[in-house]
């Protein structure tokens, strides 16, 4: 047996961890800061007492590794990362001008956008022009087509008459035909800082130049962004390696390549705290039957 002569030294490592999926020509993937890397080797262990005298003991032990697993805990958020953590599918959604969204305000309620981080906001009156000869439900909203445009809303069900009504503009009642009524809700305007604000999830419906229940349409900008869809994908098998540097031993490499792996999805994900954001993840190692002989199926170091 060849004895080692090489002196003992701690070790306190810190590195790169990669990623690329196993068997692929891709290359591997570094993912950004990561805090925690640990390999846990489980075993069963089956035990036979020593039933040849008073007082037991063990005769013989066996034991079989059962599992191997890893823990990841992740720091940088990016695109595949957060793929990886939530089993998700990532777009890429370039910068954009968007003509017209067709929206609902609610009066002191939030208008979600389709894009985040909205800018060149410009929000216009959408709800239609009364239609002459038209049943109308309660609840309906029209505008009237001359300035000042006010919004209007039926109180009382029925059919509008054969020409356009006189409409009120001072907060009060239009009588339609014969039964339908329609309430005056208003001018519409819609200043941003007055009657809306912009937020970068949307528009934040306030004052009274929105009424509530009006069809609105918004034009913007906004800036190039990643749309990550959760849990639409199946758990894809990986190969791993750490490039680690001992600090304790003069940054000496200490490396570790884990042949193949699967993780599960992030059982947590925060997203209000006082401390930075990090995604834990839990894994399995898996046989890599492709090794020969002496080589382990499952996971190498180097020391240095």
């Amino acid at each position: 047996m060849t004895v080692s002569t090489q002196t003992y030294q701690p070790t306190m490592t810190v590195g790169q961890v990669y990623l690329r999926i196993a068997g692929s020509a891709d290359p591997l993937r570094a993912i950004g800061n990561v805090s925690q890397l640990d390999l846990e080797i489980e075993e069963d262990v089956r035990d036979l007492t020593d039933y040849t005298a008073i007082g037991g003991g063990i005769w013989d032990t066996v034991a079989r590794v059962k599992n191997v697993s890893l823990a990841v805990t992740l720091h940088d958020l990016d695109g595949e990362n957060l793929k990886l953590a939530s089993h998700g599918a990532v777009t890429a959604v370039a910068a954009a001008a968007v003509p017209a969204e067709a929206l609902t305000a609610v009066q002191g309620g939030l208008c979600r956008l389709a894009h985040p981080g909205p800018t060149l906001v410009t929000v216009t009156c959408a709800t239609p022009a009364r239609v002459t000869a038209t049943a109308y439900a309660l609840g309906a909203q029209v505008r009237k087509t001359t300035s000042p445009s006010h919004v209007y809303q039926c109180t009382v069900a029925g059919t509008s008459g054969a020409s356009e009504p006189t409409w009120k503009t001072d907060g009060t009642t239009t009588a339609d035909g014969s039964t339908l009524v329609w309430a005056d809700l208003g001018a519409f305007a819609a200043v941003d800082g007055t009657d809306f604000d912009v937020r970068p999830e949307g528009i934040m419906i306030r004052g009274g130049g929105i009424p509530s229940g009006c069809a609105i349409s918004a034009a913007y900008s906004h800036g190039a962004y990643i749309a990550v869809e959760g849990l639409v994908t199946a758990q894809q098998t990986y190969e791993m390696a750490f490039g680690g540097l001992n600090e304790a031993n003069a940054g000496s490499p200490c490396l570790l390549d884990v042949w193949r792996c699967k993780f599960g999805a992030a059982k947590k994900r925060g997203f209000i705290g006082d401390d930075f954001q990090a995604v834990e993840l839990s894994g399995r190692v898996l046989k890599d039957t492709s090794k020969g002989v002496g080589k382990s199926a499952y996971f190498r170091e180097q020391v240095v």
